[in-house]
Formats: C-alpha cells, sequence, structure tokens
C-alpha cells in the first residue's frame, strides 16, 4: 500500500513538471539565434512612406531645386546678360569661349554666334543656381531631415497617431542608415545632369524646337500671369537689345526688350529646370548610395547600422532599471525607439520562488 502511494506522488509531481517547463525543458528549446520562421505576407509587405517625408522630398527637389533654382538662374542671367558689368566680367568671356569651342563644329557665322548666345546664357542659370546645393544638403542633413519630417508628420497625421503606430518610427531610424549627401556628390550630380542638357542647346535645330513647344509657352504664361496682377515695370519694357529671336537663325534680328528677355529666359529656364530637378534627384541619390557602399567593409557578420542597435526606452527603464546593465555601457541614445526594441526592456518574470520562512 505505501508503494503504491508513492509511486501515485511521484506520478503527479513529474505531470506537474512537464506543465511548467524548468531549466531540463529550456535546454530542449531552439537556440536563439535561429531565424524565427517569416510570415507569408512579409515579403508582400509595401514600403511606408508618411506625408511629412512626402512633403520634405518635394520642397527638397522641386521647391529648393526647381522653383529656388530657376529665380536665383534668372536674375544671375539678367545681370550677366543686359547689364554692362556682367557681360564684361562674365558675359562677353563666356561667350567667347563658346565661340572658340563651337568653331570646328559650326560653320556658320548666324548659327556659331546663336550656339554661343545660347551656351552663355544656359552657363549663367547653372553658375546662378549652383547657390542652391547648401540649403539642399542642409535639408538632406540626417538629423534636420529627421526634425522636420517628425514635425510635419505631427501636423499632418495627428500626434497620437504617429506615437501609436510603429511604422512611424521605423521611418524616423531609417533616416539615420541612409547615405550621406553632402556638397560635393550634389556637384558631381549636377555636374552630370547638366552636361547633356547643355548640349542640347548647343544645336541650333534642337534648340530651335525646344523654344517653340517648351520655352515659348512658358514664358507666354509667365507674362500673362504678371499682366493679371498689374505687374508691368514700363522701363524694362522700353529698354533691350537688338538679337535673334526665339533661337530661329533664318530670321532677322529685331529689338528684343528687357521685359520680354526676363520672360524668355523664365520659360527657358523653368522648362529644362522641371525637367532637371527629377534627374538631379535620382542622380543625387544614386551616387550617394554608390559612395556609401564603396566605404562598407563587406563584412555583413560585423556590419551593424543604426536601426539594428538596441536603444533603451525611457519609460520602461525608469519603471524597471535592468540589473544586467554593464558599468562601461555606451550612452544612452536620444533618438525614439521602435516597438521592437520595447519588447527588450519588458520585465521579466522571476525564476525562482522565494524562501518560505
Amino acid at each position: 500500500m505505501q508503494r503504491e502511494t508513492d509511486n501515485l506522488f511521484k506520478n503527479m509531481r513529474n505531470s506537474a513538471g512537464s506543465a511548467s517547463p524548468g531549466p531540463e525543458a529550456e535546454q530542449n528549446l531552439p537556440p536563439a539565434d535561429m531565424p524565427a520562421p517569416a510570415p507569408e505576407t512579409q515579403g508582400k509587405r509595401k514600403k511606408f512612406t508618411s506625408v511629412g517625408k512626402r512633403i520634405h522630398n518635394e520642397l527638397t527637389y522641386r521647391g529648393i531645386d526647381f522653383l529656388l533654382n530657376s529665380t536665383i538662374g534668372v536674375a544671375f542671367t539678367y545681370w550677366t546678360t543686359r547689364t554692362r558689368s556682367g557681360a564684361r566680367y562674365f558675359g562677353q568671356p563666356l561667350t567667347n569661349f563658346f565661340k572658340r569651342a563651337l568653331s570646328p563644329v559650326l560653320k556658320s557665322e548666324a548659327a556659331l554666334n546663336e550656339g554661343a548666345r545660347w551656351g552663355s546664357m544656359f552657363t549663367s542659370i547653372i553658375v546662378g543656381g549652383t547657390a542652391i546645393i547648401p540649403p539642399m544638403v542642409a535639408m538632406e542633413h540626417k538629423d534636420n531631415k529627421e526634425k522636420m519630417i517628425r514635425w510635419l508628420d505631427h501636423k499632418v497625421h495627428g500626434p497620437d497617431k504617429v506615437e501609436s503606430d510603429p511604422r512611424f518610427e521605423e521611418q524616423y531610424c531609417a533616416i539615420g542608415d541612409e547615405p550621406k549627401k553632402n556638397f560635393t556628390t550634389g556637384m558631381i550630380a549636377r555636374i552630370a545632369v547638366l552636361i547633356p542638357m547643355i548640349g542640347v542647346t548647343l544645336i541650333p535645330e534642337a534648340n530651335k524646337v525646344m523654344v517653340k513647344y517648351l520655352y515659348n509657352p512658358i514664358a507666354k504664361g509667365s507674362k500673362a500671369l504678371c499682366k493679371s496682377v498689374g505687374f508691368e515695370p514700363r522701363r524694362l519694357m522700353q529698354q533691350g537689345a537688338v538679337e535673334v529671336a526665339d533661337g530661329d537663325i533664318s530670321k532677322a534680328a529685331s529689338f528684343v526688350s528687357d521685359w520680354d528677355f526676363i520672360h524668355r529666359t523664365i520659360g527657358f529656364d523653368l522648362g529644362l529646370t522641371f525637367i532637371y530637378s527629377f534627374a538631379h534627384e535620382a542622380t543625387y541619390k544614386t551616387l550617394a548610395a554608390f559612395g556609401f557602399k564603396t566605404t562598407e567593409n563587406g563584412d555583413a557578420a560585423e556590419k551593424k547600422t543604426f536601426c539594428d542597435t538596441p536603444m533603451e526606452n525611457a519609460a520602461t527603464t525608469a519603471a524597471k532599471p535592468n540589473p544586467e546593465t554593464r558599468v562601461d555601457a555606451p550612452e544612452k541614445r536620444t533618438r525614439p525607439t521602435t516597438m521592437a526594441h520595447v519588447a527588450d526592456y519588458t520585465q521579466r518574470p522571476e525564476t525562482e520562488a522565494s524562501p518560505v520562512l
């Protein structure tokens, strides 16, 4: 009878042990570094892009790289072409340079003069528009970019949505791992895009088509807009210069007022700069990514990005400090964490029961 009772209690203890896994059961668990099976829909997940990030991108490449670029370019071109100081120190020397460069290709004197004039004007636009590179670099600076996108998201989506949806934090975290975009990369991308565009303006026949179907419609629109708001400076409408209109060397030279010249330059600049803004954006990001890849050591095991590094959450660590924190632990990061990082610092269950007195 005593043996049967002992066997019964032994079976009960074994059953209780199997219900709550102990140290022996933990040894049978899969290794911690084994990757978890990915859900079937994970590969089909669409990349999240907030409205704030879209607005920031358009402000950078269509606001600064297009509109501000065109405004500065037109102002600088007017100075180099229609003022004595600008023509003397910049416009005329540049025109002479293009004449020497194009003389082996363009045998006609009229074509040579017209090609040099348009080449000089386009180069003036380029030099003036180079002033936008520093603002673009500032917009693409990682800290500035994250702050601006975060502020825009709070205004558009609302603070509650931004703080509760982990996709926003993942997006902000990913900004720290983007390739660095600096002044040198921006200038190389600018030159790479502008070289073929300059080549088009130097060909009279190709430039004639661009003038007819791109530059002139924009010029007429900007002139009509100024007239509708009552802005028509009499002085600019009266002074001007004699030149070939519309880039058509088959026509005789005629008087072109400074007012008409400004609007034709606006059409020329806006027409090309709009195309340029998209080409420059793609080239800028591609060159930055290429430079980023060439600086990597190629060791995937040692490569560690900012988003891969666990970061502490202030609210969780304040509730319960981590007892395993090392004395020489790195300084806490101030960047907000993702929801995945919060799980690393949740309260752990007690593994040992307190002794009963």
